[in-house]
């Protein structure tokens, strides 16, 4: 039994204490000393606790109605989904015998078998997740309550963020407890489906899921041979779409490679430049180099309206690409014996990348001759498939062409051009780099 004290300082100061806590995998009374300070809840629900009046009683009570036992089931998934919620983001406290409205301890005593509930979890989201389940006595003003308390760790950072993968149920009125095949994230007091490339920087860099002190946030840089940008490249703009679906992609357990796919200017290189200098400021956990590899014989200035050469050209077929990889990865080309075979080329980058994680982007791929692409795409699907572990973030390959070369449907993004608004921002951007007046107004016919 626990009279709750006070625990002083900031708000920040409670939410790294609870962090403290979470990693320890503590279910003490140092917890309920920072969640039900002086026997009394907090006024408000954050990213690592959440109050409940009950849970469900798990397992079912016997001899229920059809209706209630569609409601208990569509409880219970409600509730796996506030965990894996949790799990996801922060990790995290349940405490369990306190009502909303009011807010104040009312207690809890139902039974909860919190194993059985974790083999339930893992059964829905194909992950084990051992949350702890213990009971505590607190001093509620003159009463003894008894509380339930819930404990949820946080994902590894080795662990790809976790999709709820089996269908959900609907209670007696026909609501599903949650989306199938989505990612949920605890964002302030909400337990939500990710829906902004920001929430999946969130779950996915290095850093973010971490409480720290924002006037000393934590900076990682990954090593990268990004070189400069295309010549006629002035801002990014727009696109956010599309940066959303890669960082998806890059969440998906199932999926080593994606290929960017459209007509010729509409920004696909671009798109993936951005893409990559995201990841060398925000890399997720495992990656550990971004490697840019181009067969771009030319670019083309819009502004002037004329080509010019690129500088150098990476790779002008399989071979050399993977010779290209070799050497970024360090090795002299007096180790790249002119005798190995094609297959100890591939054995030679798949160890490679297996020893140092990297994200690769084979730019330009229609550069080369017809049979030359699809062999350079389904080479390095190959490659990065070999090294590929669907539990954790491991290599990555990315690629843009003109054509969909063959891949599902499920592995290429289709890119279009700009939407209205970005084509209008993009021509006033242009104009203004080159010093030109531009008066015509965004709805005048002209500009459509």
């Amino acid at each position: 039994m626990v009279a709750s004290t006070l625990t002083s300082g900031s708000a920040f100061a409670r939410r790294r204490r609870l962090h403290g806590l979470v990693k320890e995998g503590n279910v003490g009374h140092r917890v309920l000393e920072e969640l039900l300070p002086h026997g009394k809840p907090l006024t408000q629900e954050r990213e690592m606790w959440d109050y409940k009046s009950q849970l469900p009683p798990y397992p079912a009570p016997p001899n229920q109605t059809e209706e209630e036992k569609k409601d208990h089931a569509f409880e219970v998934a409600s509730l796996i989904k506030d965990v894996v919620s949790f799990y996801n983001s922060y990790g995290g406290y349940l405490i369990i015998g306190v009502s909303d409205s009011p807010r104040e301890i009312v207690g809890f005593s139902g039974d909860f078998d919190c194993d059985k509930f974790n083999r339930q979890v893992e059964g829905v989201v194909k992950q084990l997740i051992e949350c702890i389940f213990v009971y505590h006595e607190i001093h509620a003003g003159a009463e003894i309550k008894t509380l339930g308390l819930l404990f949820i760790p946080q994902r590894p950072d080795n662990v790809v963020p976790k999709h709820l993968v089996k269908a959900p149920p609907t209670n007696s009125r026909g609501k599903a407890a949650y989306q199938k095949d989505t990612v949920y994230l605890r964002k302030g007091d909400e337990c939500k489906p990710v829906s902004t490339t920001e929430d999946y920087v969130f779950l996915i860099a290095q850093g973010k899921r971490q409480v720290v002190d924002e006037a000393a946030p934590l900076v990682v840089s990954l090593t990268n041979n990004l070189r400069g940008r295309d010549p006629g490249f002035i801002k990014f703009i727009g696109r956010e779409g599309y940066l959303q679906q890669l960082w998806v992609w890059l969440s998906d357990n199932y999926s080593p490679g994606k290929l960017l796919a459209g007509v010729g200017g509409v920004g696909k290189t671009t798109i993936v430049r951005e893409f990559a200098e995201d990841i060398v400021r925000m890399p997720p956990h495992g990656l550990e180099y971004v490697m840019w590899f181009s067969a771009k014989q030319r670019y083309y200035i819009a502004a002037s309206a004329n080509y010019i050469n690129t500088e150098r050209i990476d790779f002008k077929d399989t071979e050399s690409l993977l010779k290209a990889i070799l050497q970024e990865y360090g090795y002299s080309p007096s180790e790249i014996k002119e005798e190995w075979s094609r297959v100890e080329l591939e054995e030679e980058v798949i160890e490679s990348l297996r020893t140092i994680p990297a994200l690769i982007v084979v730019d330009d791929v229609d550069s080369l001759m017809v049979e030359e692409q699809n062999d350079v795409l389904h080479t390095m699907l190959k490659i990065v498939g070999r090294t590929f572990d669907r539990y954790s973030s491991s290599s990555r390959v990315i690629f843009t062409a003109r054509l969909t070369l063959g891949v599902p449907k499920s592995q290429y993004l289709e890119v279009l051009g700009l939407d209205f608004d970005e084509f209008a921002e993009y021509v006033e951007m242009t104009a203004q780099q080159m010093g030109m007046d531009w008066n015509l107004v965004r709805n005048s016919r002209l500009y459509r």
